[in-house]
């Protein structure tokens, strides 16, 4: 599938920002498209994995928030509601554990 999209949401820019900004898009509108080679572009300008990790975590929190204030803006249901529910069910429900419910890795 191609990727000619993301060149054009990035024509302007070059270098590091040019790498990043492709590896953000990618992820936040088209994750399956999300390669070796978009990450290898970002990674081979600084080999720092925290600052690649970064990188990943905003924008697939970006593209997360986005989803969700579309969501709410459909009326489909409040931010608010989501997380009164959420909390709520947290507080109310009992955490019931049993040896078959726990991954156990080895």
């Amino acid at each position: 599938m191609s990727r000619g999209w993301v060149d054009q949401e990035v024509k302007g820019l070059t270098g590091e920002e040019w790498a990043i900004a492709r590896l953000a898009l990618v992820i936040a509108k088209a994750p399956y498209q999300v390669d070796e080679s978009l990450v290898e572009a970002v990674y081979s300008i600084n080999r720092d994995e925290a600052r690649l990790i970064r990188i990943l975590a905003w924008a697939s929190f970006t593209a997360a928030r986005r989803v969700a204030q579309r969501i709410a803006a459909a009326g489909v249901v409040s931010a608010d509601d989501q997380v009164a529910s959420v909390t709520e069910a947290a507080r109310t429900q009992p955490v019931e554990t049993t040896k078959d419910s726990i991954a156990v890795s080895q």
